[in-house]
């Protein structure tokens, strides 16, 4: 996403990438979400993020959702690849769960963090 103003909801993800989610730019409010964004890598360079979410409010997991809750699988286990990267923009985020959750690298560089 590199621009644009949205406002999102949903029971689930608010943005989910199977791969990598990259934010640059615009204004994204995310009112209702399990994980407010998923992905296996998520750079957040720009923009201004609000995220409400049950769960975590940004998240670095692979594949599909509940994969770490498969039976069997530690939730815990780090994942080869998984990282979250912010180094600019605004990010809010009013979670029940984690704030920020990497099953990987998490690289925090620069930008406004605010968790809750």
């Amino acid at each position: 996403m590199t621009g644009g103003d949205y406002t999102l909801s949903s029971r689930d993800d608010g943005i989910h990438a199977d791969d990598g989610a990259a934010i640059s730019g615009g204004s994204i409010k995310i009112s209702e979400s399990c994980e407010g964004i998923e992905g296996l890598t998520i750079d957040i360079t720009g923009g201004q993020i609000d995220i409400t979410a049950s769960d975590d409010g940004v998240n670095a997991a692979g594949g599909r959702d509940g994969s770490s809750m498969e039976k069997g699988k530690d939730p815990f286990v780090s994942m080869e690849g998984a990282y979250i990267s912010i180094s600019g923009g605004s990010l809010r985020i009013n979670a029940s769960g984690d704030g920020i959750d990497s099953n990987g690298d998490l690289m925090i560089s620069g930008g406004e963090t605010y968790l809750s």
